[in-house]
């Protein structure tokens, strides 16, 4: 204990010893601490994990001292894991895990990635506006298009929309009603899904409202 380390960790895991950050007045310095060290004081220096360690339950990347966020002074990022033969969302649980997991596949589990907050799961996942989802091994039976996921962000200006990330989803079960109106749970709290076909159609709007008031 109270080794340096370098994140996500270098300490002994399997002793449940945990790369940490360890603070000193401003200073953050990352050490090995066991996960229930996490907030007491050793000496002068308090080990702070208020963001998450890894293994811990997170909604969202918030970063150090962020409410159920994950550390990412440790390399670490929330996530769950996501099917790539069904490519739906469910009620998966998600923690903390280290950010070079995000997109990889889990050991030991046949068509299952690391879905981190606001990433894709890996190549299965990637798209955009010109760029179509690939549909796996052939499988005619499985219609992908690219979803946009969107959360609500409150500021000083108020409270906005803004845009999470977008990946390939099941377009038969979230697009089948326009798809500009659909709610999924996305790391344990409902977001805002537009697919991609729907998206365009509100972007041409946008675009032939601008061109009309540039008249």
């Amino acid at each position: 204990m109270g080794d340096d380390c370098t994140p996500p960790t270098d300490c002994d895991e399997l002793g449940g010893f945990l790369c940490t950050e360890w603070t000193k007045g401003e200073a953050v310095a990352p050490k090995c601490a066991m996960h229930t060290d996490c907030g007491t004081t050793v000496g002068d220096e308090m080990i702070v994990c208020t963001a998450g360690v890894l293994g811990d339950a997170c909604t969202s990347n918030k970063g150090m001292g962020g409410k159920d966020g994950c550390d990412a002074g440790l390399g670490l990022k929330c996530g769950e894991e996501w099917n790539t033969t069904s490519f739906q969302f469910g009620a998966g649980k998600s923690t903390c895990v280290h950010g070079a997991d995000c997109g990889q596949d889990v050991a030991g589990k046949e068509n299952i990635t690391h879905l981190c907050y606001g990433e894709g799961a890996g190549k299965a996942t990637v798209c955009s506006t010109n760029q179509t989802c690939a549909v796996p091994d052939g499988d005619d039976s499985l219609k992908l298009t690219c979803g946009y996921i969107y959360a609500n962000e409150t500021t000083a200006n108020g409270t906005h929309e803004v845009n999470v990330t977008h990946m390939c989803i099941d377009s038969d079960k979230y697009c089948t009603d326009g798809g500009n109106n659909v709610t999924v749970d996305y790391f344990g709290s409902k977001y805002k899904l537009v697919c991609a076909s729907a998206r365009n159609v509100l972007a041409m709007g946008a675009a032939l409202i601008s061109t009309y008031y540039a008249m």
